[in-house]
Formats: structure tokens, C-alpha cells, sequence
């Protein structure tokens, strides 16, 4: 599947997941290299990931800028 254009903000998404805001996660802030990963950052980050039904997604955004 390609990449598809986010009319919203522009973004790409591969329309693979059903929860946008999840979708925007994992495209930006997952790096591919693992050695990468600051765990901290994550386990604050998963809390936002559970709410992220409960939010619209210009708040998950701003949360996850502003962890």
C-alpha cells in the first residue's frame, strides 16, 4: 500500500491504521533505529495513546508535542 496525502495538515499516512492520531505517532515518532528509543519519553507517551479515542486529534497532537 502507498503512502496516501492527509488532506487535514498535509501529513502522509499509509491509511493502514483505523486511529489516525496512532497512525501520527507511529509515523514521526517511532525512529527506526531502536537503539534510538528514550523509554521515558514512551511511558508518558502510552498514557496519551490511551486516551487517544477519548481526544480529538488536534489535542493528541499538542500532547505529544508537549511531552
Amino acid at each position: 500500500m502507498g503512502l496516501l496525502h492527509n488532506g487535514d495538515f498535509g501529513g502522509l499516512t499509509s491509511g493502514r491504521l483505523e486511529n489516525r492520531s496512532i497512525e501520527f505517532f507511529c509515523l514521526y515518532f517511532i525512529p527506526e533505529d531502536p537503539q534510538n528509543l528514550d523509554t521515558r519519553f514512551y511511558q508518558k507517551e502510552a498514557q496519551l495513546n490511551e486516551k487517544s479515542n477519548e481526544l480529538t486529534y488536534g489535542a493528541f497532537i499538542i500532547g505529544l508535542y508537549l511531552l
